[in-house]
């Protein structure tokens, strides 16, 4: 060590950006900040000015460097032997907590309107934007195996005071694979052109309080009733397809509003809580609206007699759901369902030259190896992925609901015959759409005729709760 020389270190050995700056470089120090410029005065070079010493430095005191207070708690090693050796003074290290640089936290500009917001982040985070990637994770999720819809249809309306406008009927699809929302408008004002209302994009809910990135609308807030702003128009779902209440039905745990057991659950939690007259009333409803004491009541007056029992006190969908566990379609209503989409399906074989007797029999066959002409619904419609059929699984679904006996199963070679368009064509329906999970109108196709409730058996089931 140099005497009169503290903490030295050549200027050479600084890297740039070392955790450990260095303050003072070759430099002797004054004790007292006020004389440091004594220094370079060359006047006053023979005045004796009081420098920092070895002797000053113990681990625990403070000293001053060029007008800066700086704390001394701890040394190496070889240091701490030094001062022990030569001094006696044991130098302890003292506990100091460091003070860690704030994090800086680089929040991107705010949303300008344009295009997506992901579109927008990607522009500020590269120099070559790319566009944002889809999430594939979401589509490989989908159960091929019980036919999962890759679109989910719903029926809107818009909530306004202008009669013109609240006759106005929209469809919207869902995707399941990138949250995507298509809304087209079927029935316009007078002068109007129907079509596309909204672009196929995802709709943001909020931003997140924790992280502040968008939130988007996903199946999860999709069922009767909901209400969603966009375009700076309300809107309020009023029906959903068969297909999308299968699968939500599918899926409880994600949508307990179609699990049958939770609702009904709730509805009898909530038949405790009315008064006897109104429970007494409502058995008296159904029971008139059945005047050859059947057991079975049409969809509406069973749907509208709940309402008027629990008011607000559940969803609209919840009530759809207790309705769709006590459906019943009678003989003639299932032959027509079955008609109807044999004549769908021959449609779309048709049109792209399809032989149902071909590679989907043989597919079927090799799926059967006892040779029982059955199969379970997933394999059916394993087979007929396996051949790209160019065949709605929508329709499809509908068909197999009236032909699968109580076990789920299919007769596959009936199934054949039935999609046979050259020697059993099906009665020639009107122009068909052939995208149905778009803007596909099922009432056009498959008539007025809704399901009976048997509400003698919902009533057997809350019959503890009706007294």
């Amino acid at each position: 060590m140099q005497a009169a020389k503290s903490n030295t270190k050549d200027l050479k050995d600084v890297e740039l950006g070392a955790p450990w700056p260095v303050l003072n470089i070759m430099c002797i120090n004054p004790k007292r900040p006020e004389t440091w410029r004594v220094l370079f005065d060359q006047a006053q070079l023979d005045k004796p000015t009081e420098m920092f010493t070895e002797v000053d430095f113990k681990c625990g005191e403070m000293i001053n460097v060029l007008g800066r207070p700086i704390f001394i708690y701890d040394c190496d090693g070889y240091t701490k032997w030094y001062y022990k050796e030569i001094y006696g003074t044991d130098m302890k290290s003292i506990e100091v907590e460091e003070r860690k640089p704030p994090k800086q936290i680089v929040k991107p500009p705010p949303y300008n309107g344009y295009g997506f917001e992901e579109d927008s982040l990607r522009n500020v985070a590269m120099l070559v934007p790319k566009p944002p990637l889809l999430d594939v994770r979401k589509y490989l999720l989908l159960d091929w195996e019980k036919a999962d819809p890759s679109k989910l249809i719903f029926r809107l309306k818009m909530v306004t005071d202008k009669k013109q406008d609240s006759e106005r009927n929209f469809v919207m699809s869902f995707s399941l694979s990138d949250d995507g929302i298509f809304v087209y408008e079927k029935n316009v004002p007078p002068g109007a052109t129907p079509g596309t209302y909204r672009g196929n994009r995802a709709m943001k809910k909020m931003n997140d309080p924790i992280t502040d990135q968008p939130v988007y609308v996903t199946a999860e807030d999709l069922y009767v009733g909901a209400v969603f702003e966009f375009s700076k128009r309300t809107f309020v779902i009023t029906e959903v397809d068969d297909c999308t209440a299968k699968f939500f039905e599918r899926y409880p745990d994600k949508f307990p509003f179609a699990s049958a057991p939770h609702v009904m659950d709730k509805f009898k939690r909530m038949m405790q809580t009315i008064s006897a007259e109104k429970r007494f009333d409502m058995k008296e409803k159904l029971e008139n609206c059945d005047p050859s004491h059947t057991g079975f009541t049409d969809w509406t007056t069973f749907v509208n007699v709940l309402v008027q029992t629990g008011s607000a006190k559940l969803t609209p969908h919840e009530y759809l759901t207790i309705a769709r566990h006590y459906q019943y379609h009678t003989p003639a209503d299932k032959e027509k369902m079955k008609q109807l989409a044999i004549a769908l399906i021959q449609h779309g074989f048709r049109h792209e030259s399809f032989d149902a007797g071909g590679n989907f029999r043989r597919a079927c066959i090799r799926a059967d190896p006892d040779t029982t002409n059955l199969l379970s619904r997933s394999e059916f419609i394993r087979c007929m992925k396996a051949v790209r059929a160019p065949i709605s699984y929508e329709i499809l679904d509908i068909y197999l609901d009236v032909v699968a006996n109580a076990d789920q199963m299919v007769e596959y070679e009936t199934a054949v015959r039935d999609f046979d368009y050259v020697s059993r064509p099906a009665k020639a329906l009107e122009v068909i759409p052939m995208k149905v999970t778009r803007n596909f109108d099922f009432v056009k196709y498959f008539g007025d005729f809704v399901p009976h409730v048997n509400y003698r058996n919902f009533l057997l089931d809350i019959k503890d709760h009706l007294c």
